[in-house]
């Protein structure tokens, strides 16, 4: 049975088939469960109500839950934390729009490979900001991979794909022109409002427009203090042209162009107890943060004989800071990414097995640009190039067994030091089916990371201490995992549910010095844990449970040990889903508990467990008033106060300003409401 084949008679079973998008180690665990009970599913009776899903809504799917079918989550998201804490495993760090930090196994986003529509997220912009800039509204999936599980990836601890939306995916069925327009208020404390344009002109082309405003003032935590240095302005515009050339094949512009400018703290990352001790810190500094986004994607579907994306990509971040106030001048950090990736897929028997290979390559250029004034200050450059091919050979029987090989050459010219380094990484998975329901998977996956360049704002390369001796991080990510799928038992449409156990291990961990302004490797970091769902699907009504767990150490040369700075701990999710179908109501609660951490370093204080509640209501009517959606919800309903263990945590004593506690508090109690309408 041809690949294509399958994909489809997934689909029209509505079993999911695994996104291209994902790891082939991670699609294929995933069709050794979706595929076995295809022929039941496909008996179901069609009759059977579903609730309603929007178009705006955004597909988050993850390695690290097993839902067997897709999980089409509609959300007022104005961070991504709104978005993705619900993912077992996955953290986002920060309540600043410029302090957005994913975390994936408490490995932060300098250690992940991440992308927008392709592009390059890659960078050290500044250690008292994240690297990313992005607004979960105009996102149309969201892939994440936790854990490094194939070579076809980069990135220590996995990675996260965005996809933004298009208009093939938004124009309903026979019309050529479509729009949305929105408004969302925020009572913890801003207005968001944008509007979209849509069409195809012709059989061939299509284009998409896209703006938004997101205008903010300072929330107020749990305790009621308010978080100074949060107000500010967010505007987000997109424009993609799609061109078919023929039935099989596709290009796609795309240029995104992200500006986010306000009054800021000096550390974002900090909460207002330390941003009000620190003179100066608390003072409104003019920031500009922008990212602009050029992408061209090719997309060719030649059947089981090949399937190919191309994808050229150019990103740009842009810091600047108007520091004039403390030290008379303007700050400007510049990254800029290059990138060319090319990925195909050629489906063939050979030796009385199925044969799905995966290969390609994938270049990165990256540059970090430092000013003052603007006169350049340093300037680094990293280029790697990597090539990738694995199999996955599958018996009769449904035994899978997908060994890979990744081939990455490094070049760095930096102030620690000028050099190349080379890596040869290997990957095994085998995967096999136990029942029609249950199948189990295992897999092994080395890893690598050449040196990143210095921290870009602030001149940070220009003032350290060369290491020309530094060595790059590698190491190896092992997972055992078990999934089961079954449609119509217990009473339920389905059960699904995957528990995953894993250990990580990066040799020659790169950290900053404690004693000299160098980077140096520390010692090798040991991450162990586990990640567990379960969902039961009534016709009308679901209920997911999720649990993630892990613990940290790096293992000194010096035989100490400390944990990693942002290990998440202990986590349990559950999210409730009811849908009154002759409201046209859908009604959500989505509980986070989270334990406290002890896993801390010597003298550190604990990371306080908490619980967070968000509650939402939407309504999506039909008939005369169809295209209108009314979504309603409230965030942290019982106000608590709490820190994400993702995000800056805990007290210091500082030599010259005295006790500091350091936490990102989050917003506290937030009524949100959006009225929307698409035509």
């Amino acid at each position: 049975m041809s690949f294509h084949v399958v994909r489809r008679l997934a689909r029209s079973a509505q079993v999911p088939f695994p996104p291209a998008k994902l790891p082939l180690a991670l699609r294929c665990a995933s069709l050794a469960v979706a595929l076995a009970p295809v022929a039941g599913v496909a008996q179901a009776e069609e009759s059977t109500n579903l609730a309603p899903v929007t178009v705006w809504g955004t597909e988050v799917s993850s390695s690290s839950v097993y839902l067997g079918e897709e999980d089409i989550s509609i959300k007022q998201a104005d961070h991504l934390s709104d978005l993705l804490r619900d993912q077992p495993g996955v953290e986002v760090g920060g309540t600043h729009s410029v302090n957005q930090r994913i975390n994936i196994r408490g490995l932060d986003d300098t250690d992940l490979d991440i992308r927008i529509d392709g592009a390059s997220q890659s960078n050290f912009m500044y250690h008292h900001m994240g690297n990313l800039l992005i607004n979960a509204d105009i996102l149309k999936a969201v892939d994440i991979q936790v854990g490094a599980n194939s070579i076809v990836h980069g990135g220590l601890g996995g990675g996260v794909k965005f996809e933004t939306k298009d208009a093939k995916d938004l124009l309903k069925p026979g019309h050529d022109f479509g729009g949305r327009v929105s408004f969302s208020h925020f009572t913890n404390d801003a207005t968001q409002g944008s509007l979209t344009g849509y069409g195809k002109l012709g059989d061939s082309f299509d284009f998409l427009a896209y703006m938004l405003v997101n205008d903010r003032d300072n929330p107020k935590d749990g305790d009621g203090v308010e978080n100074v240095g949060n107000d500010g302005k967010i505007k987000d515009h997109l424009i993609k042209l799609g061109y078919d050339i023929g039935e099989y094949d596709r290009l796609e512009f795309g240029y995104g162009a992200y500006r986010d400018e306000g009054d800021y703290t000096y550390r974002p990352d900090m909460g207002p107890a330390t941003n009000t001790n620190i003179p100066g810190s608390s003072l409104p500094y003019p920031t500009e943060y922008n990212r602009d986004t050029y992408t061209l994607n090719y997309d060719m579907d030649r059947g089981d004989m090949l399937n190919l994306r191309l994808s050229l990509s150019h990103n740009v971040l842009d810091l600047r800071r108007d520091e004039s106030i403390v030290s008379g001048g303007i700050i400007e950090g510049e990254a800029i990414n290059s990138g060319a990736n090319a990925t195909a897929q050629t489906l063939t028997e050979a030796f009385g097995l199925e044969h799905l290979f995966t290969y390609g390559s994938d270049i990165l250029r990256q540059q970090g640009i430092s000013n003052k004034d603007g006169e350049q200050l340093t300037k680094e450059k990293a280029l790697n190039i990597a090539v990738f091919a694995e199999d996955r050979a599958t018996f009769d029987s449904g035994l899978a067994i997908t060994p890979g090989v990744r081939v990455d050459r490094y070049n760095l010219d930096s102030v620690n030091a000028d050099k190349t380094y080379t890596e040869v990484s290997g990957a095994l998975a085998v995967e096999m089916p136990v029942t029609d329901a249950l199948s189990i998977r295992a897999s092994t996956t080395q890893t690598f990371k050449g040196p990143e360049l210095s921290e870009i704002f602030n001149n940070a390369g220009g003032v350290k201490t060369p290491n020309p001796d530094i060595r790059p991080e590698d190491g190896h990510n092992e997972e055992f995992g078990v999934n089961y799928f079954k449609p119509d038992v217990w009473g339920a449409k389905s059960i699904a549910g995957g528990v995953t156990l894993y250990r990580t291990k990066i040799h020659d961990v790169i950290q900053a010095s404690e004693t000299v302004d160098m980077d140096e490797n520390v010692g090798t970091a040991v991450i162990d844990g586990y990640e567990a769902s379960f969902k039961y699907s009534l016709t009308d009504l679901s209920l997911m449970l999720t649990y993630a767990s892990m613990d940290s150490e790096v293992r000194r040369h010096d035989g100490s040990t400390t944990p990693l700075d942002r290990e998440v701990g202990d986590t349990i999710g559950v999210i409730v889903t009811y849908y009154v179908p002759r409201a046209d109501l859908t009604f959500d609660w989505n509980a986070q508990f989270v334990s406290e951490e002890d896993n801390v370093a010597e003298g550190s204080e604990n990371k306080d467990g908490y619980q967070v509640h968000n509650v939402s209501m939407q309504w999506l009517p039909k008939g005369q008033l169809d295209g209108v959606a009314v979504t309603f919800g409230i965030e942290n309903l019982f106000d608590e106060l709490y820190t994400a263990h993702a995000s800056r945590t805990g007290r210091t004593n500082h030599p010259v300003f005295g006790e500091l506690l350091l936490n990102d508090y989050e917003p506290g109690r937030n009524y949100k409401l959006t009225l929307a309408y698409s035509f």
